[in-house]
């Protein structure tokens, strides 16, 4: 049996949870079941939105999330990565988990996994005690809802052992091939399995996954909403705070709505979040029109196409696959942007040159670098990719985040706005960097 010393504060409760990582990464929900069962299942009482895609999974949660804070529910929030540390990552009513909570609740698993042999293919991993440490909080706090993003895939995703309310997969695309399958196909049937009996899902994606999302949920006699078949939305105003939609859903419309997050992705995650709470009205959770406009209004999730500064004007897009690119490169285009300073990180396993092409077409120059991260790719190679691509791109190799930012910043005359992209971990230690520096940001609209 295995021993650990003592959790008595957050730090020693970040550390054994990131010590689960020798672990890895590690497809199944037996582990996750086991950890469950020997806390007592905690997510039996609770009640889940379960949202699962390529791209958008995050900021849909987060608008759901607004959206329920907004009628006045106990909401709790599962999302990862985090920008700024584990607690972020498990919130309740506005609320990262607390130090004192964080503690008994690690303790009280890492009690739970020391009976098990070293050696036992029941070791859980960081991801999976994450998981269930978040259900332990959200019971602990009585949530009246919980909405969880998948952390990779869905199938055998330490969270798809709820049952939830609603189900969505916001989109499918190429992204965790090595784990997911090669395929479109074999990708959106890995994220299908989040898909439950009888309980309705909610999906804006199309062609090929498309299809597959809908042979499962045959299957698993689950009504299946579509975008643009069953709900549709039109982008009408935008500006560098917020833009303006209407959506017509199958029961209800909402005409002339104002979304925080930026880009016409953004709309079509903000219309899966309003299909999701359709069914969930039906399903008893009691959110008014009202709620709705205010979460929609208010909503906040750093990291995407976040505006972290006016003067210079400085972008944070956590765009790290070929999906997020487009989606950078569209919002970009949309907000009638000048080309400008690129800033890129990436990690190792990512589809780099199917992400240059769209970072390329908004960039006058590209500063290369990589996040303080085991995965990070050498900005070396990531610089070759670039030259690869065209060789005429100006690109200089920084050796940090923090490095490039001051390159940025000193050289940025004439050279329009400065965006830091290519990866979330790169993203959050740029924010870190900039500090709070969205007061002040010119919002005069655009379009």
């Amino acid at each position: 049996m295995g021993a650990h010393r003592p959790i008595e504060t957050g730090q020693e409760a970040r550390e054994y949870i990131s010590s689960r990582s020798v672990f890895g990464i590690k497809p199944g929900l037996s582990r996750t079941v086991w950890l469950l069962d020997a806390m007592g299942h905690p997510e039996r009482g609770l009640r889940f939105l379960h949202i699962a895609g390529t791209n958008g999974k995050g900021s849909t949660c987060a608008l759901l999330y607004a959206i329920c804070e907004a009628a006045g529910m106990r909401t709790g929030l599962y999302t990862s990565p985090s920008l700024a540390g584990f607690e972020d990552r498990v919130v309740v009513r506005g609320m990262p988990i607390g130090e004192d909570r964080l503690v008994y609740h690690t303790r009280a698993i890492a009690t739970a996994i020391a009976s098990l042999d070293a050696d036992s293919p029941l070791q859980p991993t960081a991801f999976e005690v994450a998981t269930v440490l978040a259900f332990c909080h959200f019971a602990d706090q009585k949530a009246d809802v919980v909405v969880l993003e998948t952390g990779l895939g869905g199938r055998y995703d330490a969270t798809n052992v709820v049952v939830p309310l609603v189900s969505a997969i916001t989109n499918v695309s190429m992204d965790h091939m090595e784990i997911l399958g090669d395929t479109i196909e074999k990708i959106a049937s890995d994220k299908a399995g989040i898909i439950k009996q009888g309980r309705p899902v909610v999906t804006a994606a199309s062609g090929a996954a498309l299809g597959v999302i809908a042979n499962v949920a045959r299957e698993m006699n689950s009504p299946l909403v579509i975008y643009g078949r069953d709900f549709r939305s039109v982008e009408e105003e935008r500006s560098l705070s917020s833009q303006r939609f209407s959506y017509w859903g199958r029961r209800r419309d909402l005409l002339g709505a104002n979304l925080s997050l930026l880009g016409p992705h953004q709309v079509v995650n903000a219309s899966v979040a309003l299909a999701v709470v359709e069914l969930a009205r039906n399903a008893g959770l009691a959110i008014s029109d009202d709620a709705v406009r205010a979460g929609l209004r208010q909503v906040v999730w750093p990291g995407r196409f976040e505006v972290a500064g006016s003067d210079p004007l400085i972008f944070l897009d956590g765009a790290h696959n070929e999906a997020g690119a487009i989606a950078l490169q569209s919002t970009w285009e949309t907000l009638r942007l000048p080309k400008g300073i690129l800033i890129v990180g990436c990690l190792k396993e990512k589809d780099i040159s199917a992400m240059i092409p769209h970072f390329a077409a908004i960039a006058k120059e590209v500063i290369v670098t990589q996040p303080a991260q085991s995965r990070a790719l050498d900005a070396d190679e990531l610089k070759l990719a670039f030259q690869t691509y065209q060789r005429e791109l100006c690109i200089t190799v920084a050796d940090s985040i923090a490095d490039a930012l001051s390159i940025a910043l000193a050289s940025r005359a004439g050279k329009g706005p400065i965006c830091v992209t290519g990866s979330l971990y790169t993203v959050a230690e740029a924010r870190a960097k900039l500090g709070d520096r969205r007061d002040g940001v010119d919002v005069t609209p655009v379009s």
